[in-house]
């Protein structure tokens, strides 16, 4: 077997069927399945039964520890030269593993995919440019400056041994796990692919698309998203990349916390507007554009304004 695919699971036997199946319905069949059940308590493993009986079918039931844990504990298992990763509610194309094949001797290879919703109607094509091989830095570069969808861990076919090298690993003690890794992953890998091929559905369930209202869930998500940008920035800061990459890496992922913030209600918009400021967030919009200047004038003045004004225009693009 060439490649492992890993299923991080928790309580998805609504959807992790024709996960399954779009998998074993593989035109090349070179990989193995390793599903990680992070503890679930509904039918999810009577629902994979079946499939437990197949040789490249590997199960392993662990107490809920949280999908990054998970996500560790499936890469600990990998045996093969290349792995990747599938969300339980989602589903690949049946000519992926015969599309990838035809590439080798990269550390991470990049591939295109479609959000859907449950009914399989296209919501909207995810692009990413292509590139024969390219470095990380210069990818992740073309990701940022085109606004490409890439801040998730699937997508993507890693190295298994690129991987260990580097000592990549999911922080399990915050959520937005992906967001804080997927980037540094890709300025890792001096040898990139990026192909012109469309193989993964990511599916909006009505419970991916429902907003949390648990206090405890709000909390730890806005304590995760300024951890994983500290953590972001701090890498940056610390390594040898051009000057011009951290502004727009900087720019960039200062914008991914100003639109959380956008999400968040008056009851916790106020403390994560004082770490906004802590963190000087309109300073680092440097993009010389008009929006980006616009956007640093708004925030200047008032965090409050621009996320009335942010929601005002995106609810107004909606209509």
């Amino acid at each position: 077997m060439k490649y492992s695919i890993i299923i991080a699971t928790y309580n998805s036997g609504k959807y992790i069927k024709k996960c399954i199946e779009s998998i074993l319905n593989q035109t090349l069949k070179n990989f193995n399945i390793i599903i990680v059940d992070d503890g679930s308590t509904d039918n999810t493993k009577e629902v994979l039964k079946p499939y437990l009986k197949l040789k490249n079918v590997k199960y392993f039931y662990k107490e809920n520890t949280g999908v990054a844990d998970t996500r560790n504990f499936g890469i600990s298992k990998v045996k093969t030269e290349y792995f990747m990763f599938i969300d339980s509610d989602d589903y690949i194309s049946p000519t992926l593993f015969e599309t990838i094949e035809k590439y080798n001797n990269y550390d991470i290879l990049s591939f295109k995919g479609k959000k859907i919703d449950e009914n399989d109607n296209l919501i909207m094509n995810l692009e990413k440019g292509v590139f024969d091989i390219i470095d990380g830095e210069n990818y992740l570069k073309d990701l940022i400056i085109n606004n490409h969808f890439f801040l998730v861990p699937w997508g993507y076919v890693y190295n298994t041994k690129f991987w260990n090298k580097n000592r990549l690993e999911y922080e399990k003690y915050y959520v937005m796990e992906d967001a804080g890794l997927t980037p540094i992953a890709i300025l890792n890998a001096k040898k990139v692919i990026s192909i012109d091929y469309y193989g993964y559905y990511y599916v909006q369930t009505n419970e991916s698309i429902t907003r949390t209202k648990n206090e405890r869930k709000i909390k730890l998500n806005i304590e995760s998203i300024l951890f994983q940008y500290d953590y972001l920035i701090n890498y940056i800061e610390n390594n040898n990349y051009c000057i011009e990459f951290k502004i727009i890496f900087k720019n960039y992922f200062s914008k991914f916390l100003l639109w959380y913030g956008s999400t968040l209600s008056k009851k916790y918009s106020k403390k994560y507007i004082k770490e906004l400021k802590k963190r000087k967030i309109n300073k680092e919009l440097k993009r010389k554009n008009l929006k980006t200047i616009i956007k640093k004038i708004i925030c200047k003045i008032n965090y409050k304004l621009y996320f009335k004004l942010y929601n005002f225009v995106h609810r107004k693009d909606k209509k």
